[in-house]
């Protein structure tokens, strides 16, 4: 029985020799660095924007947030200390200037049970600046003691007030002729200046007024980044002929919400009859070389041996199965229908091509007889349209191979 005592006073006293090795850590002492004046406090959570959607707070000035001048920025500091805290201060310094105190927040205990420390929320608004401005953000923990922390952030000036230009209108007809159902493109700079920092955009707005109307929203368009040069198109409305017709474009940058606008005045006609039709015809055929190549503007053939410049529509290849055709200078191709080609007028044409502009081709891989194709002259906003009447070959290889063409023009 002593035996049996004895075994179960060394096994209770190893047991509270295993507990006083392994007594619970003291977060607050294990983390305050003592001196001969008391302890420094100690703060290290992240620095989040909650005013702005939770933006975690740059803390490099390599790398620094961007904000208008006059934005709120609100954070949320942790901090804890054995010694007494006497107050809060904030310091900012812009660029390689003063720093200056702007706020000063007398301690007041607002312990966190979860997070074992105090916690303030602070407001700080950023200062009025040039664009491009670095600003420097220092936040003091400062004890009775006078022992001090100081967490820093970073926030560049950027300027809220966005800006807008409509640089030029693009796609109209080369008869200058704007008609209802044209697809006009206007080309917008918005944020241009290079020697600014912007805010990020948001969204343009592109609202319209037909002479003698209310002005009408078309459409919105989000945007991204700071700086946007970028065409946008629109489709002229029907019953705008005979009129002007207004269109005024609204940009909106991203925080703060602020805008600028820019217009532009158009006057609308009936769609441009096209003037007049022809017929014509290419050839693959060795001895005729001066027959391979066609002029869509002067609606002629062209010699082997003239630029290159003048050659919109060329042989370039036949086989049995396949009439191959080109352009040998920036002519494009889009392919339509014989509605269109029946009803075409200058604008209407130009509106499809716009419509297939994605496919548009230096190239038509195979011609076949009632195919239609729109032409884009030249890289110029004049068109053409033709279409495929009849294609001639010889068996076999298929050359000598001629294609004959109905093209109707401005």
């Amino acid at each position: 029985m002593k035996k049996i005592l004895s075994y179960i006073f060394v096994l209770a006293l190893g047991c509270a020799t295993l507990t006083s090795c392994y007594d619970e850590p003291d977060f607050i002492k294990d983390n305050t660095t003592p001196t001969g004046k008391g302890s420094v406090p100690v703060s290290g959570n992240d620095l989040i924007d909650l005013a702005n959607g939770r933006i975690a707070i740059a803390t490099a000035a390599t790398a620094p947030n961007s904000y208008a001048s006059g934005e709120l920025i609100s954070y949320e500091l942790g901090f804890f200390s054995e010694s007494p805290v006497k107050e809060i201060n904030v310091y900012e310094t812009i660029g390689a200037g003063t720093r200056t105190k702007v706020q000063t927040i007398p301690y007041k205990p607002a312990f966190s049970a979860t997070d074992r420390q105090d916690t303030v929320v602070i407001n700080y608004t950023v200062p009025q600046a040039p664009s491009k401005s670095v600003v420097k953000v220092e936040t003091e923990i400062l004890n009775e003691n006078g022992l001090n922390l100081i967490r820093t952030f970073y926030v560049q000036v950027g300027l809220a007030q966005p800006t807008i230009a409509v640089k030029s209108v693009l796609n109209v007809p080369a008869n200058g002729v704007t008609a209802e159902g044209d697809s006009v493109v206007f080309n917008i700079a918005l944020n241009e200046s290079t020697t600014e920092l912007y805010r990020p955009l948001d969204s343009l707005r592109i609202y319209s007024t037909v002479e003698g109307q209310a002005e009408q929203l078309v459409r919105r368009e989000a945007l991204t980044g700071n700086t946007v040069t970028r065409n946008f198109g629109v489709k002229i409305p029907a019953g705008a002929a005979g009129k002007s017709i207004t269109y005024r474009f609204v940009v909106v940058s991203r925080r703060p919400k602020m805008t600028a606008s820019a217009s532009s005045t158009l006057q609308v006609t009936m769609p441009s009859a096209l003037s007049g039709q022809a017929t014509g015809m290419v050839s693959f055929d060795n001895a005729a070389p001066d027959a391979a190549a066609y002029n869509l503007v002067t609606r002629t053939n062209v010699a082997a041996t003239v630029s290159d410049t003048e050659k919109d529509l060329v042989v370039t290849s036949v086989s049995g199965s396949a009439f191959a055709l080109g352009s040998k200078n920036e002519t494009r191709f889009v392919k339509s229908t014989a509605a269109v080609y029946n009803a075409a007028n200058h604008n209407s044409i130009a509106y499809q091509y716009l419509r297939g502009s994605a496919s548009a081709s230096a190239t038509i891989a195979n011609a076949s007889v009632g195919d239609v194709y729109i032409a884009k002259l030249r890289g110029q906003n004049q068109f053409a349209i033709f279409t495929v009447t009849s294609i001639t070959k010889a068996p076999g290889t298929g050359s000598p191979a001629t294609m004959n063409f109905t093209v109707k023009y401005l």
